[in-house]
């Protein structure tokens, strides 16, 4: 906090950013290319509808390589080159943006490309936390002369001003904002319609922020210095924190894995895998800061001997958990990463274990090499591997279920064609190269389906496009909309030239992963099959999603009530549908008043939509008259009680998926 308060000082603030200008200059640089292209988003959207998505993947790019930069220049720093030749090597960092930005592609639908990014985010943040030792790594005789005291030194720097760097942004953020409310209620200056606190959110976050952070990294002086800078509030978090937690985490997985063992019925759950990663990673953190108190703790110098070797037996617990994932559904990317993070636990426990020297920066170095190594490395990355085995599970499944001979489709009947466990692992494997893969290998093993799901959805998209179009000509003779309301119901009665313009030059951009997985699901007779005890002992009905239950015919009704589920009560009158009594209740002051049996309705819907696709349906399929017209139930959904679980299952469940409405004469 004391150098947060230098800032105080307009001269030290000066010399502060002119020394960092001068160490840091591209860094510099894209800090207010960033700050710039962050402005033109948030005040010319409206103007730069074309580019926009561009210059949000610009920045980005931009925003890992700043961080890549500055990891650039404190390798630099720690060479025999002069400063312009430092500097030069700042094309490695411009040479990475270019490859970014090519690569990586703005769609929020597509995991892939978070993926990226984030795994981008986690390897270049791990070589800044080693950067000024780059060279210590490919040197045996500079091996020699790295402490681990002199890496803990800079690395618990660089933590200390990533964490003051956030709090100082949001600080000032805060501050400004007080001032700026302030301002906008004095004077009535109507600051908060003008985006206000969100530029000043991109001054203080993407601009002050970033060049505090650069103006406090360690000097060239400091890489090389063991002097612990520790503070009594970070050792009483070490102390009396992180470690008995630690502990207690220790104890948990333990605990489990006692269980487990004890019954190999239950042995493993998948979830343990994750919570091993997440221990472990937070256990490593750990046991890099409390490095410097391993001399004032008896539960330190405990934790950091058995550490390495408490880790090993929960490394072959996730291995086996993972394993028995894997052998049922195969590789999918959340598996990928189980895998690997395990082997790179593994890696750094027996070093930990075997090593004399027990080199911290081994951690992060190893981190960030595999990281890499499973994004580039050919046929077996993270993006391309666990597609591939997908795929190929999907081609074995369809052949399997006669849906695929001499690679030409025959759509089955009925779903009853198709094995109830085959039809869920089809389902869920379309699913997941939707979700994960974009659909792609789906349009490759499916092109004729794609085309149709393609063409019906443009026509569905154009056929949007002319009604919203014909429903904003209607204001024509209107006066012309003043673009700085903020109102939106302001705009139903103007004439919206900026949204015509913006509709008529927008473009088709495919069916959405949904369309396309229940298009092809519905073709190909599979569906997805739920094994929750809660869902396993109801049949759902309900109609299509794309059809609404209104307008309701109430001709010859008086009354009309809202059907919902039994675990969803008030104290009004209202229906209630009870499926383990077949019948809706009627209910006043949770008193019933009248019962109306549904034995016939579950009957006739087992009877007739079992075993086709139940969530399609039309309106007419859940509609019914009972009693001679005496009551008409209109269903948005119905969950019926399942005739092959009703002798099996002797548990009650008040958790239904019903919902409509009760007319009565």
């Amino acid at each position: 906090m004391k150098n947060i308060f230098h800032l105080l000082s307009f001269k030290k603030l000066k010399e502060k950013l002119i020394f960092t200008i001068k160490r840091f200059p591209i860094s510099v640089i894209i800090i207010l290319i960033i700050a710039t292209i962050f402005f033109i988003l948030l005040n010319f959207e409206d103007n730069y509808s074309q580019i926009w998505e561009k210059l949000l993947i610009i920045n980005l790019s931009l925003i890992l390589t700043f961080i890549f930069s500055i990891a650039i220049y404190l390798s630099a720093e720690n060479t025999k080159f002069n400063y312009i030749q430092k500097n030069l090597f700042q094309f490695i960092s411009i040479w990475f943006w270019i490859i970014f930005y090519n690569v990586f592609s703005l769609d929020p639908n597509d995991i892939k490309n978070i993926i990226f990014f984030i795994l981008s985010l986690i390897w270049i943040i791990a070589y800044l936390f080693f950067a000024p030792y780059l060279h210590f790594l490919f040197s045996k005789q500079s091996k020699n002369n790295l402490s681990n005291s002199i890496f803990y030194n800079y690395f618990y720097k660089i933590s200390i001003i990533l964490l003051s760097s956030f709090i100082f942004g949001i600080i000032l953020f805060i501050l400004g904002s007080i001032a700026i409310t302030a301002i906008d209620n004095l004077f009535n200056l109507d600051l908060r319609d003008k985006y206000t606190y969100w530029n000043w959110a991109i001054i203080s976050l993407s601009l002050v922020s970033p060049l505090f952070f650069l103006s406090e990294i360690p000097k060239r002086q400091d890489f090389l210095n063991n002097n612990f800078l520790t503070n009594k509030f970070f050792s009483f978090l070490i102390k009396y924190v992180a470690i008995p937690f630690i502990y207690i985490y220790f104890f948990i997985l333990y605990a489990y894995s006692i269980k487990v063992l004890s019954n190999l019925e239950a042995w493993p759950r998948g979830i343990i895998s994750w919570l091993i990663i997440w221990f472990s990673i937070f256990w490593y953190l750990s046991y890099i800061f409390s490095y410097p108190f391993e001399k004032e703790s008896k539960a330190i110098v405990i934790f950091r001997k058995i550490f390495p070797y408490a880790v090993i037996p929960q490394i072959f617990l996730l291995f086996y958990a993972i394993f028995l994932r894997i052998s049922q559904y195969d590789f999918t990317i959340n598996r990928y990463f189980v895998v690997v993070f395990g082997i790179w636990l593994l890696i750094i426990s027996l070093y930990f274990i075997y090593s004399k020297k027990k080199n911290l920066i081994i951690i992060p170095s190893s981190l960030a090499l595999f990281i890499i190594v499973i994004s580039i490395i050919p046929k077996y990355n993270v993006y391309t591997y666990p597609e591939l085995r997908q795929t190929q599970r999907l081609i074995k499944d369809i052949k399997k279920a006669w849906i695929l001979e001499n690679w030409k489709i025959i759509f089955p009947k009925s779903y009853s064609d198709i094995d109830i466990e085959l039809s869920k692992n089809i389902y869920s494997e379309i699913e997941y190269l939707c979700n994960f893969s974009n659909c792609e290998p789906i349009k490759k093993i499916f092109p004729k389906l794609y085309q149709e799901i393609y063409e019906k959805s443009k026509k569905d998209w154009e056929n949007k496009i002319k009604i919203e179009l014909k429903r904003l000509e209607k204001n024509k003779d209107k006066k012309e909309c003043d673009y700085s309301k903020k109102d939106y119901f302001y705009y139903d009665n103007c004439y919206d030239t900026k949204q015509i313009e913006k509709l008529k030059k927008e473009k088709f951009k495919g069916p959405s992963k949904w369309e396309i997985i229940s298009y092809i699901t519905e073709k190909l007779k599979v569906k997805k099959y739920t094994y929750s005890p809660i869902e396993n002992k109801y049949i759902t009905f309900w109609i299509n999603y794309k059809i609404d239950i209104f307008p309701i015919k109430i001709e010859w009704y008086k009354k009309m009530y809202k059907i919902k589920s039994q675990w969803d009560f008030k104290n009004w009158t209202y229906a209630e549908y009870n499926p383990e009594k077949e019948k809706i209740l009627l209910k006043e002051n949770n008193k019933i008043i009248t019962e109306i049996s549904t034995k016939e309705i579950s009957q006739k819907l087992i009877k007739k939509f079992w075993t086709e696709n139940n969530e399609k349906l039309k309106k007419e399929d859940l509609t019914f008259i009972l009693e001679n017209w005496k009551y008409k139930l209109y269903f948005e959904s119905i969950a019926i009680l399942n005739p092959e679980l009703k002798e099996k299952d002797n548990n009650s469940y008040y958790y239904y998926y019903t919902n409509g409405y009760l007319l009565i004469k």
